[in-house]
């Protein structure tokens, strides 16, 4: 008896269908180390691809930085399905992805990261040695084939840096993301002895930031190296920031 080749085609997609299902956790490892380029790293999967967690951290990042604590999704079926994530250590709840046409679109979300985890992320911040702590927070974030787009809030609290002798203080300030550029702005808090605001834009490879600060007297001596590498003194601890850093695409 020949079996109907449309019955074969039609076992061999449910076979698919349940293989996905059941595959392993650890299939997630390397798809997340191959997007990140190596950065960013799970441990210790468990669970399946669709349900499941592990440990999220960081490669080459020394310290505590290094560990993002745990890391756990689950894909709700449904047209469209969703995705819930959740990681207590960087985000206050969980969040909700949604494909939308090419995009996946995510819910409000509040991201906590230590400073020191961007020099990790960044080769370009690496020898900044940057210090203190990132909240991000974002209502209308998509993520799609040419980056993200939307706004993002944020905050640098207790900023500080190697390259500086002194705490900086803290900071506020937006990025409007567009796929793989974007614009921000950024300014110091009210109350923090060094005055800053400054804008800028990024593309795929290009930093560029121009702005100006305001060093109070008692902080100048610690300060000056600092802001003499960002832009141009003018005199009386005030200065001229203009800033533009290159990288190779990778």
């Amino acid at each position: 008896m020949k079996i109907p080749s449309s019955l074969v085609g039609a076992g061999l997609i449910g076979y698919a269908i349940i293989a996905l299902l059941d595959a392993p956790a650890g299939l997630l490892s390397p798809l997340l180390e191959q997007a990140s380029h190596g950065r960013v790293t799970l441990h210790s999967p468990a669970g399946s691809l669709w349900h499941g967690q592990g440990q999220l951290g960081l490669s080459d990042c020394p310290g505590p930085s290094q560990n993002l604590g745990l890391l756990s999704w689950r894909l709700a079926p449904g047209l469209p399905p969703t995705l819930y994530v959740s990681a207590p250590q960087l985000i206050s709840q969980t969040v909700q992805i949604t494909p939308t046409g090419l995009q996946l679109r995510l819910s409000s979300a509040q991201l906590d990261l230590p400073a020191a985890a961007l020099s990790c992320l960044s080769p370009a911040l690496k020898h900044a040695g940057l210090g203190g702590y990132l909240q991000a927070r974002s209502n209308n974030l998509s993520i799609g084939p040419q980056g993200a787009s939307g706004t993002v809030q944020m905050e640098w609290r207790e900023a500080h840096s190697a390259l500086a002798q002194a705490p900086l203080g803290s900071f506020g300030g937006s990025a409007e993301l567009v796929g793989p550029e974007g614009r921000f702005k950024l300014q110091s808090v009210d109350g923090n002895p060094l005055k800053l605001q400054a804008e800028g834009q990024w593309t795929r490879r290009v930093l560029k930031l121009q702005g100006e600060a305001s060093i109070a007297p008692q902080q100048q001596d610690t300060l000056s190296s600092l802001f003499n590498l960002l832009g141009r003194h003018l005199g009386g601890g005030h200065y001229e920031l203009k800033i533009e850093q290159r990288w190779e695409r990778e």
